[in-house]
């Protein structure tokens, strides 16, 4: 009788959460519009990143099969990261840093119409530094680094979730009005 009532209990509490649309965090929706989409990752963007970024448009079955020809492209065109001391201990040496990493990003139509404009994604984190311990300091740095390009990897993503055929549609007839002002201009 009890092992019934937690069960009941338990499938009511799933309905409700799945009634209010409560989605875990990072968990939101890709919309189908962008399909079939390419990943073009510039040469200065790190492996993991793209291979992050790639995983998760595979994931929600955007990106375009060998043969097929993309809709939409997303580029990942540049990248940087940066590490800056954030305190110090009371001999002036590091006792913590924080790296600070950046990437930029276009997503354009197969015809070259800009949907997403340049823009500029970052993340950041602190660490702590122990001058006796350098190499444990190097591998924290080094695990710090992958956590900021898988937090920039769901950014990105993030970043296609209003991308519905109808907002398409809106900055497509808004980029060619502003090409025919431009024409009529000249």
């Amino acid at each position: 009788m009890i092992k019934r009532l937690r069960i009941g209990t338990f499938l009511l509490g799933t309905l409700i959460l799945a009634g209010c649309g409560f989605q875990l965090r990072g968990a939101g929706s890709i919309p189908d519009a962008l399909a079939p989409l390419a990943l073009d990752c510039a040469d200065d963007i790190p492996g993991p990143l793209c291979s992050e970024v790639r995983e998760q448009l595979e994931l929600y079955q955007l990106l375009a099969g060998d043969g097929e020809e993309p809709a939409h492209t997303l580029k990942l065109v540049t990248y940087e990261q940066n590490r800056r001391t954030s305190a110090l201990t009371d001999r002036a040496a590091a006792a913590e840093y924080e790296i600070q990493a950046t990437v930029g990003l276009r997503l354009i139509t197969s015809d070259d119409i800009p949907l997403l404009a340049d823009t500029q994604l970052s993340a950041s984190e602190v660490y702590r530094a122990d001058e006796e311990q350098v190499l444990a300091g190097e591998r924290e740095q080094s695990g710090i680094e992958g956590v900021l390009q898988q937090q920039l990897a769901q950014q990105v993503t993030r970043r296609l979730t209003p991308f519905t055929e109808e907002r398409i549609r809106l900055l497509r007839e808004q980029y060619d009005a502003d090409e025919d002002s431009d024409n009529e201009g000249s």
